[in-house]
């Protein structure tokens, strides 16, 4: 079958963290690769209209190394995780061109033999390529992924990450105007951090979680790592915010402490954007209706006017007014008690 691909190697750290976090991020979350333009393939470039909603597959490419003498054939290209392009776009200032892809499942593909070399790495980095299914319908687990290009992190962990609200899986947005991948969450709302670990460094024997602005957890922040491969689930809190929208986030650090010095570790940030809750400004707007209400009736009994509730019209204006009113005040304290 032939798939669109792309490629990220061992060559510099910044290509290594972003296989990092292709394996770590939650699916549906939207990742970003960026390629100077010289390493697109040119059939691509000549109708980028139908790159938008491809789907493809992220591999990792090892032993690309620095002194510029390898060859394609030197080079081992494991598949990670498949995608579908979520936005592409080019920039004339600095020649790149910008893929932002949304993570689907972990794959287990392999690059067939009948590509043309100029093609792959170290030629070109995004092609249309065909691929063979390895096993299992070209997919795997992920922790089958980590197993796969485990030596090439050195001292790093892994985890895999996803968010939940009543045992069901919130699902991350992507604001194209920004083109940022962020969960929606409601304020003073209870949700849970499901993390699966992979613990490949025995230096590395904690895990650290810091919050933003907006959130809490019921977590010291730092975590011991146990098994090789373990479960953990956290408590994740919104809090009550001023703000119509709040921006937070929440950064994991898998591999603590540095006992050994050496390469910083990769974390992985998740983006919140924390919507102000409309659950007191509903309450604050029917007590205030009701209490407008029963005032109403007392100045209707104090002789001033005749009033009866005798018809089915009567109720029904009184249920309107009072809908109305509620929805009138409630409004305007969401939207107006805050900073």
């Amino acid at each position: 079958m032939n798939r669109l691909l792309f490629f990220s190697s061992d060559r510099r750290d910044l290509y290594r963290e972003d296989i990092y976090r292709a394996i770590c991020l939650p699916n549906g979350y939207v990742i970003h690769f960026r390629y100077q333009r010289k390493y697109v393939d040119n059939a691509l470039l000549t109708d980028t209209a139908k790159i938008k909603g491809l789907d493809g597959t992220i591999f990792f490419t090892i032993g690309n190394k620095l002194d510029g003498g390898e060859t394609a054939t030197q080079l081992k290209n494991v598949s990670i995780r498949n995608v579908t392009v979520e936005q592409y776009l080019e920039s004339q200032e600095t020649d790149l061109v910008h893929f932002y892809l949304k993570l689907k499942d972990f794959s287990n593909l392999k690059v067939d033999s009948n590509n043309a070399t100029e093609k792959l790495p170290p030629f070109k980095f995004v092609s249309q390529l065909d691929v063979s299914n390895i096993s299992n319908n070209g997919l795997r687990a992920w922790w089958e992924t980590v197993d796969a290009v485990k030596s090439s992190f050195p001292q790093q962990n892994f985890v895999s990450l996803a968010l939940e609200k009543d045992d069901a899986r919130v699902e991350p947005e992507f604001d194209a105007a920004t083109r940022e991948s962020y969960y929606h969450l409601n304020s003073e709302t209870s949700y849970v951090l499901d993390l699966a670990y992979y613990r490949c460094d025995d230096d590395k024997d904690r895990l650290a979680i810091v919050t933003g602005d907006g959130l809490s957890t019921d977590t010291s922040g730092k975590e011991r790592l146990g098994n090789v491969r373990d479960n953990r689930r956290f408590g994740l809190r919104t809090k009550e915010v001023t703000s119509t929208e709040q921006k937070s986030y929440v950064e994991v650090n898998p591999s603590l402490p540095e006992k050994n010095g050496g390469q910083e570790p990769f974390n992985i940030l998740l983006r919140f954007r924390i919507e102000r809750s409309m659950g007191r400004s509903v309450v604050f707007g029917l007590l205030a209706a009701a209490l407008a209400l029963l005032a109403t009736f007392k100045f209707f009994k104090e002789d001033r006017f005749a009033i009866t509730m005798e018809s089915n019209l009567a109720w029904l204006v009184l249920a309107v007014g009072f809908a109305g009113v509620a929805f009138i005040l409630g409004y305007f304290h969401w939207q107006y008690n805050k900073k």
